[in-house]
């Protein structure tokens, strides 16, 4: 009778350490599975997620670029004429002096409204 209990109880240690193994091993793939898809979705996230970056820098640039230009052309644009009117008449030494002037002035005004060199134009 001990004989056979004893091989009943190996018998029944031998189920429940494969079945233990069993379970393991699935939750051992389970857990793989999901860091292979962590890996997957988060390689795909981190270009999204760049790409986004810089199109929103880039879009911020550009608005500021149209800030900017929108400043300065008036604050330059009546200078500017008045020297392609004069230019005909004047050697290209005067002119490019009249330039220089006409920038200067234009300069002189935007920083006369408040701006410091470099600062951004904020609305």
């Amino acid at each position: 009778m001990r004989a056979h209990d004893l091989a009943q109880l190996r018998t029944g240690f031998e189920y429940r350490r494969r079945a233990l193994q069993m379970a393991v091993e699935t939750k051992l793939q389970a857990v793989e599975e999901m860091c292979n898809h962590l890996l997957v979705t988060g390689k795909s996230e981190t270009p999204a997620r760049t790409a986004e970056f810089f199109a929103a820098q880039s879009l911020k640039l550009q608005n500021g670029y149209g800030r900017v230009r929108r400043d300065f052309q008036p604050a330059v644009g009546e200078p500017v004429r008045a020297l392609a009117r004069g230019v005909d008449s004047r050697s290209s030494m005067q002119a490019g002096a009249a330039y220089q002037v006409a920038t200067l002035t234009a300069e002189t005004k935007l920083l006369a409204s408040g701006r410091k060199h470099g600062q951004p134009f904020d609305r």
